[in-house]
């Protein structure tokens, strides 16, 4: 039975990255890094969390007194844990959790507040119905957010316009860019192919 881009995400990456993801192409990580740095501007957080970090996560990259992950998927927390268990700078946890519930209603995050929250194509596997829930739970953790995701032109990606209405109506200030780039992806027969793909971020702070 195939699995179900919504439902059985944690599945879904226990086997692996199944696609070249926007942060794991060159254009893309030094886009969201950017992103990242203009949106923190050099200051040290207290808690600053990374729902789907996977194996490579952005937080590497800020400065905070703790750090927490947040992943559906057990088996891409155990293989970070291993990978981080020298950081000395901060108190670092890792939770298996996620934002959306089996039934497809939004779930709240497992973090009652932070300094950062990032979010790196992640939305796309939250029902379009749960979607703007999710939003409002992020809202109320954190006053500044990073978003990344794919645009709706592949069928199951985001609408960025929805993302920065939400967050504008919980009074955020939004910024929004467009990136395009190639991935490549499992095709039906099994093997690679490549297309491009247009992909956003979005900074938003209160």
């Amino acid at each position: 039975m195939p699995l179900n881009w919504f439902k059985d995400v944690g599945k879904i990456y226990d086997k692996g990255q199944p696609y070249v993801t926007f942060a794991k192409t060159e254009v893309g990580r030094e886009s969201i890094e950017k992103g990242l740095k203009s949106l923190v501007s050099g200051e040290k957080l207290g808690v600053a969390v990374e729902v789907g970090p996977g194996v490579n996560p952005f937080l590497n990259k800020v400065e905070a007194d703790r750090k927490v992950f947040v992943d559906v998927s057990k088996t891409l927390l155990d293989k970070l844990r291993v990978g981080r268990q020298f950081d000395f700078f901060s108190k670092t946890f890792f939770v298996q959790g996620k934002v959306q519930s089996v039934k497809g209603l939004p779930e709240s995050l497992p973090v009652k507040k932070s300094d950062l929250i990032i979010m790196n194509e992640v939305l796309s596997h939250v029902h379009p119905d749960a979607r703007e829930g999710v939003l409002r739970d992020l809202a109320g953790k954190s006053n500044k957010i990073l978003i990344t995701d794919m645009f709706e032109d592949r069928g199951l990606g985001v609408n960025p316009e929805q993302i920065s209405d939400v967050l504008t109506r919980e009074g955020f200030s939004v910024k929004q860019s467009k990136h395009m780039v190639r991935v490549r992806a499992k095709s039906k027969s099994g093997g690679l192919e490549s297309e491009v793909l247009n992909y956003f971020i979005i900074q938003a702070k209160k």
